[in-house]
């Protein structure tokens, strides 16, 4: 099959490989609903049969010494939510003297949430939701409730505000369940990645979370292929309250209320865990306490020659700067004086251009004064001259 494969570069292989999952998703919801009908065990015991697993055939025999039936759900990644949510739902619609304190329980939630730093906005939209769907209880029957966990988005919706209540008190006892979180540094950063998104799916502490938060006890029944008894893990909803991982009791199934061969947390190897985890962080708090006084030398040490260092590369700087301004300084005044000698020269030359102008103006002033006198003295001559003349002809006449 390998060797018939041709790459063709036209194709986008990412957008095929996504289209294929979307196809697998369709085929999935479309052979499977999100929460099916009450199926016989008998029926679950002939499919494992077809497959020869006889493993899982004789734990689902143990099954029925206690269940008649099981409901299936899509798996999908929000099985665990659906599943808690629709069996919380059908138990409501008979247990009627629980209901209202769930209704209440549920209502304040969404204080609890924004309190937390959760969007108004966004929690109110999702919580309105959740609680027009717990309302109906009080009305609707169980064929109705099927049909409403069947509606991909009321029952999204519906799984959507549970993972928030789940992620709300996981925030809220941080302290606690920080102990059971591995590979996050925050139990914030833990949901946000871990519980809040859809199709992520569910482990202990999301199970023990929800049934801590709206105080409705769950069962779990797990299936593998061990060769002992069917493992049922029970959360007592009396004692949620106190501690609720110490309360998950896991016993094998010859008493469905209790076991006398296995009783114990099924957070026994995660509580070795952590108490192996405390004492590794002991012993490097101590490694650490021991090193503390070298490294905070170190640090001082390191702060100063960065200190040291930009003081002389401050020194440096100042030191450059002040013999730039004392070159500068010499320039301006070598400037100064050149340009007074050029202004002095300058006046100096206007000065003797005004003398010479004054004299030249003195000179011909006297030249014209020269002249108007000789004229007047042509003047004179040459009338005394008529005169005569006038003077002559008179007498001869």
């Amino acid at each position: 099959m390998a060797d018939d494969f041709q790459f063709d570069p036209e194709l986008n292989y990412d957008e095929a490989t996504l289209e294929q999952q979307r196809q697998i998703e369709k085929d999935i919801a479309d052979a499977q609903p999100l929460i099916s009908d009450r199926i016989g065990l008998d029926q679950i015991i002939k499919e494992y049969s077809a497959g020869e697993d006889q493993v899982f055939v004789r734990k689902i025999e143990e099954m029925k010494s206690t269940y008649k039936c099981v409901r299936k759900t899509r798996a999908d990644g929000n099985c665990f939510f659906r599943a808690y949510g629709y069996a919380c739902f059908e138990n409501f619609l008979s247990d009627k003297a629980d209901y209202k304190r769930f209704h209440e329980v549920c209502d304040k939630t969404k204080d609890d949430l924004i309190k937390l730093g959760f969007p108004q906005f966004t929690i109110e939209d999702f919580h309105n939701n959740f609680m027009e769907a717990v309302g109906k209880l009080e009305t609707i029957d169980q064929e109705e409730l099927i049909s409403m966990f069947n509606d991909q988005g009321l029952s999204d919706y519906l799984v959507v505000y549970l993972r928030l209540v789940v992620s709300g008190l996981l925030q809220k006892e941080h302290e606690f369940y920080a102990n059971f979180i591995e590979g996050y540094a925050t139990v914030k950063d833990f949901c946000g990645h871990e519980v809040e998104p859809m199709g992520k799916e569910s482990d202990h502490i999301h199970i023990t979370a929800l049934t801590q938060a709206l105080g409705v006890p769950v069962q779990v029944l797990y299936m593998d292929h061990s060769e002992g008894k069917l493992t049922i893990t029970k959360v007592h909803e009396q004692r949620i309250a106190e501690n609720p991982l110490k309360n998950v009791v896991g016993h094998v199934n010859k008493d469905p209320v209790q076991n006398s061969e296995h009783n114990g947390s099924i957070y026994d190897r995660e509580t070795k865990k952590v108490e192996k985890k405390k004492k590794r962080d002991i012993i490097k708090e101590e490694k650490y306490e021991r090193k503390k006084p070298k490294e905070e030398e170190k640090i001082v040490q390191k702060q100063y020659k960065a200190i040291d260092k930009s003081i002389k590369k401050y020194t440096k700087d100042v030191k450059s700067k002040w013999k730039k301004e004392e070159k500068r300084r010499k320039q301006m005044k070598k400037m100064e004086k050149k340009a007074q000698k050029m202004l002095e020269k300058e006046m100096k030359t206007i000065e003797k251009e005004s003398v010479k102008d004054e004299n030249q103006k003195q000179v011909q002033a006297i030249d014209v004064v020269q002249e108007r006198r000789n004229g007047f003295n042509g003047f004179t001559v040459e009338t005394k001259e008529r005169t005569e003349k006038i003077e002559d002809k008179n007498k001869m006449t």
